[in-house]
């Protein structure tokens, strides 16, 4: 829910004034969760500029850990290239979960290193000193953990409650693009905008425990289109942006939650299978372009 609140501020979802909600950005991604703010804003406006775009969208881009489209192993040079890809791209059905739950570290450590860089341009409310004293509050607030605790336990504490969070975060969020058309760069350019967002996005059909779950981004199809549409009128988007799907005969992907969650694994097994066999011959380097439409 924290994570969900911090991409609306730093969407500029939830206050119309910018710097106001960048601060409380700050507050709830820096402070409570640990993450810098402008780390997160660079790489995920990358994201929603190249929306599954093979070598630019930062989302897919998880070699050697995992691969979420067969697109990305290369034709094979990826696994060949790559021992540690060789090891556990076969393995990902198993290794996704644990490694989700090393997520949230990964993130953190990332931030860190993004703030202390100087190298880095960091603007807005507060600049890099309010990143900096944002992030020392987080990780300042656990140590009376190894006060009031034995060490062991401190530590077995900030490992589980680190690991749930990534395994939350994952399981809500695992099901936007992961699975969907992926896209070679000279077929990007020739896509406009909207159905770009649209085919590449997967919306996860809408009920009370999915709108909790997904915080609201099993809209994902319209988040894209609108990134600061307010979150609670996704469900209101969403047939003007089906009826205009309808119109231009563009394929609208909206799924129940758990068939997503089994093209998602299907995806990964595919990788993982390819891998396991060595055997690329059937999926090769320069895919097919995808169809902008239905039919």
């Amino acid at each position: 829910g924290i994570n969900a609140e911090y991409m609306g501020f730093l969407h500029h979802a939830v206050l119309k004034n910018r710097w106001t909600g960048s601060i409380f950005g700050v507050l709830v991604g820096n402070v409570f969760q640990g993450f810098s703010g402008t780390w997160w804003k660079n790489k995920h406006n990358t994201h929603h500029a190249s929306s599954n775009e093979l070598d630019n969208d930062p989302d897919i881009d998880q070699l050697p850990f995992i691969a979420f489209h067969p697109a990305l192993l290369r034709g094979g040079d990826a696994i060949r290239k790559s021992p540690l890809a060789k090891l556990l791209i076969p393995l990902q059905c198993l290794t996704f979960i644990p490694f989700m739950c090393l997520a949230r570290w990964n993130w953190c450590l990332q931030s860190i290193l993004f703030a202390w860089d100087e190298t880095r341009l960091i603007r807005g409310a507060g600049g890099r000193t309010l990143e900096k004293i944002g992030i020392i509050i987080h990780w300042a607030a656990k140590l009376p953990l190894f006060i009031y605790f034995p060490f062991t336990t401190a530590v077995l504490y900030l490992m589980l409650s680190e690991a749930v969070g990534g395994f939350l975060i994952a399981a809500a969020f695992s099901l936007n693009h992961n699975g969907m058309p992926v896209y070679f760069e000279d077929q990007f350019m020739n896509i406009d905008f909207a159905s770009l967002q649209i085919l590449t996005s997967r919306d996860v059909e809408a009920n009370p425990l999915t709108d909790f779950w997904c915080g609201g981004l099993n809209y994902q199809i319209e988040h894209h289109l609108f990134p600061t549409l307010p979150r609670h009128n996704f469900h209101l988007a969403q047939p003007l942006v089906r009826a205009f799907c309808a119109k231009h005969n563009i394929k609208f992907h909206c799924v129940p939650y758990w068939q997503g969650v089994a093209e998602f694994i299907q995806s990964l097994q595919e990788c993982a299978s390819m891998a396991w066999k060595e055997d690329f011959t059937h999926h090769v380097y320069k895919i097919a372009h995808y169809p902008l439409h239905m039919g």
